[in-house]
């Protein structure tokens, strides 16, 4: 008989004072070392990059069956007219080496939008799915490591969770990034549409980082819920989520400044530069999100305890 995932305390143990927050900073980074998250981050940074074009794609044929004319085209062209000097300066490096790594697939995005067919969609959005179902079950194996866990769910809840948390999170990262990114041109259409041309893009200038951030921190909020093998409150999860979210904000700069000043992947890689430097940017950010994981498991019953109760549970039942 297989054991139910366990349910943790909704009281969890928080630190009060500075002594707390440092004892728990130094669980975080034991754990982190002993579970070798470093290993899970670069598997989630392989599977990301190699998930996320095809996944891009198949929004692609889809917009272009069921979306406005043209407007795959167009935003393209709106992708193609922005200019690195539009965003902050210490972002100016990253956006650019994703815009470096994105421009092969203009041409692809181009023949995906004009082929779309049912037979080309359905193989679409079976290697979409399959490519970002597999990054969220590398993903919750990183997170039932760092809760000390054997997932015991059955193999097809397991499945099922992947296929609809793998393209939610993603969506929502790429929507995320858009509204990091989207240019002026395309927030006035859309404010256009709205009725709010002025008052939107007034605001948009003001609003669309914390907007995206808060995007993001849902989105990792779902993720630390519901990918582990164990039941918890939401408000267990959310702390970890925001300090990730505000962890990987302050990386990016600090990415971006690292690319601006001391590295050039261009020179040390060639034309695998940018990949190579996207790629370095997605295990940093895979490492965070596994850092917030684990943040999470330490406001919680250690691993220790975790083991010692699911093996009285099984004990129980035998």
């Amino acid at each position: 008989m297989r054991s139910r995932p366990r349910i943790l305390a909704s009281s969890s143990r928080r630190p009060a004072t500075l002594a707390g927050l440092i004892e728990v900073g130094k669980r975080v980074v034991s754990n982190f070392a002993e579970h070798r998250m470093a290993t899970y981050a670069a598997a989630l940074a392989y599977r990301g990059l190699f998930g996320l074009f095809p996944f891009m794609l198949l929004l692609v044929m889809l917009l272009g069956i069921f979306g406005p004319p043209k407007a795959v085209d167009r935003l393209v062209e709106e992708a193609k007219a922005q200019q690195t000097e539009q965003f902050p300066q210490q972002l100016q490096p990253v956006v650019e080496q994703g815009r470096e790594q994105i421009k092969p697939l203009e041409d692809v995005a181009r023949r995906a939008q004009k082929q779309a067919d049912g037979e080309l969609i359905l193989i679409g959005i079976g290697v979409a799915l399959w490519s970002v179902s597999a990054l969220a079950s590398t993903l919750a194996d990183a997170f039932n490591t760092a809760y000390g866990l054997v997932d015991t769910r059955r193999w097809w809840k397991v499945l099922a969770l992947s296929l609809a948390s793998g393209p939610i999170v993603a969506l929502a990262v790429i929507v995320a990034v858009v509204l990091m990114l989207a240019g002026t041109q395309l927030v006035e259409g859309v404010a256009a549409v709205l009725g709010l041309r002025e008052l939107f893009v007034l605001l948009w200038g003001w609003l669309h980082y914390p907007v995206a951030l808060v995007l993001l921190w849902v989105a990792l909020s779902f993720v630390y819920r519901y990918s582990p093998a164990v039941t918890q409150p939401l408000r267990s999860v959310w702390l970890g989520a925001a300090l990730a979210v505000l962890a990987w904000a302050v990386t990016s700069v600090g990415f971006s400044f690292y690319l601006a000043n001391f590295a050039d992947y261009g020179v040390t890689y060639g034309s695998l530069g940018a990949a190579v430097g996207l790629l370095v940017y997605l295990d940093l950010s895979a490492s965070i999100v596994l850092a917030g994981a684990e943040m999470n498991a330490a406001l919680h019953p250690s691993s220790a305890d975790s083991e010692r109760s699911r093996a009285s549970e099984r004990a129980g039942e035998l």
